[in-house]
């Protein structure tokens, strides 16, 4: 039970007075308490809040959160553009991340190997656009894991043997690393740690008769601008030709420091990991691919997956792009995903003229249970439950001091299940309020 500083302070003061002690000094000490105690049951609230992913509010809180379930936050990807059709000045051989040339804050470096010797012949070639790289060399502990405590490492990264340069296979999903059920065997895991550091996972242990050599670029940073490719008059080492062009073929993806969405990404891992096996990380793909879906769930079939979603409160929504549409397919393709993925708008079941009441005491964040209410109609299908909108209600961490009851009308408590291609949707929605 959580008591206020006035509340404590009456307390101690009636002890006092039970024991026959009045006086300013009894007063005095009974303020000095209550203040002491009030304050170490904040801090002690706290702390419990942050050792729960749901509750806590710090971002490095659900980033560990996030790591003991397995799922690692996302740390940024790097801009990638295409140069096309220009003449070398010298013979290239360049490895992955070799840098070719700097433009204000951000420098071009090569995306993977290339060997051209014929000079002035045209050469194409793709590039990533970073703030800058940086290389990182340790010897094998011995250990399954080693920490990297630089903040700024993207998910553009590789890892080799120094003395054999042998490429380490890597992987987000740490259930790769031993290969059962899936595709390709992994050598090294990486999890996103606290301050986006990140844990290197190996299953035969890091070993000491080996020196590793990690390379990166630093994640982009949303606070400086992108590069304006017109910028670019030139590339060290090669000339423009008329038929010269540079353009962009993926844009900066910056790392997720959302907490909220730090914890529906990781509880939605978790919750199909097992479900999906292959299919492990398709619900985070979507989410983190398709940002203006709002709400989805999955119908998968051994010959397609359909996600029936949403974009928006209002029906009908916004369609998702086509073209990126091809794209994701493409992207999972590539990976792990052989069935076709059809994108589909979910359908409506429309409950008209509902009222919610909620019963709270002294003050009550309005605003926050309209939204509240508001969220939970992007559930999709078994994601939707009335149920779960009392207890996101009650538990809700600007709204759980204060509010005492939530009562839902039958129609709405009636509904059990709902189809996996529909959302249920509130016009003429009224939500009364009174304080006890």
């Amino acid at each position: 039970m959580m008591y206020e500083e006035n509340q404590l302070y009456d307390l101690i003061l009636n002890s006092f007075h039970e024991d026959s002690y009045t006086g300013d000094q009894v007063e005095l000490v009974a303020k000095i308490l209550s203040k002491y105690l009030y304050l170490h049951q904040m801090i002690d609230v706290n702390i419990l809040m942050e050792k729960s992913f749901l509750k806590s509010k710090k971002l490095n809180s659900k980033i560990i959160h996030a790591a003991d379930s397995y799922y690692s936050v996302f740390r940024g990807t790097n801009r990638i553009i295409n140069v096309h059709s220009i003449g070398c000045t010298e013979p290239v051989n360049a490895k992955k991340f070799d840098l070719i040339g700097s433009y204000g804050n951000y420098k071009l470096y090569y995306l993977q190997t290339y060997i051209h010797n014929e000079v002035f012949d045209p050469f194409s070639f793709n590039a990533y656009l970073a703030l800058g790289d940086n290389t990182i060399e340790f010897n094998g502990n011995g250990k399954l894991y080693y920490d990297i405590e630089d903040p700024d490492i993207s998910e553009d990264i590789e890892i080799y043997n120094k003395l054999t340069g042998e490429k380490y296979v890597l992987t987000n999903d740490i259930a790769y690393l031993y290969g059962d059920g899936y595709d390709e065997k992994a050598d090294i895991g990486i999890t996103t740690m606290q301050n986006y550091s990140i844990r290197l996972w190996c299953p035969t242990k890091f070993l000491q008769s080996n020196t590793y050599v990690v390379k990166y670029l630093k994640s982009p940073d949303k606070s400086v601008d992108p590069l304006d490719l017109s910028a670019m008059k030139s590339i060290p080492g090669f000339v423009k030709l008329p038929t010269t062009g540079i353009s962009e073929i993926s844009s900066v993806a910056y790392k997720n420091d959302n907490p909220e969405l730090i914890y529906l990404y990781a509880a939605t891992y978790a919750k199909f990991k097992d479900v999906l096996r292959s299919n492990v990380s398709i619900k985070t793909s979507v989410q983190e691919y398709f940002p203006e879906i709002k709400g989805f769930d999955l119908d998968i079939s051994s010959t397609d997956i359909i996600v029936y979603y949403t974009t928006s409160y209002e029906h009908p929504c916004d369609p998702v792009n086509p073209v990126r549409v091809s794209n994701f397919n493409k992207k999972m393709k590539a990976y792990f995903i052989n069935q076709a993925i059809s994108f589909v708008a979910a359908d409506v079941e429309i409950l008209d003229g509902l009222t919610i009441s909620i019963k709270y005491n002294q003050i009550l964040d309005f605003a926050t249970c309209e939204k509240v209410i508001k969220d939970c109609q992007y559930n999709i299908g078994q994601d939707f439950s009335p149920y779960q909108l009392i207890a996101d209600l009650m538990s809700h961490p600007d709204l759980t001091r204060n509010i005492k009851r939530v009562d839902i009308p039958m129609e709405l408590m009636n509904i059990v299940a709902v189809p996996i291609n529909k959302r249920i949707y509130f016009t003429n929605l009224a939500v009364s309020y009174e304080a006890l």
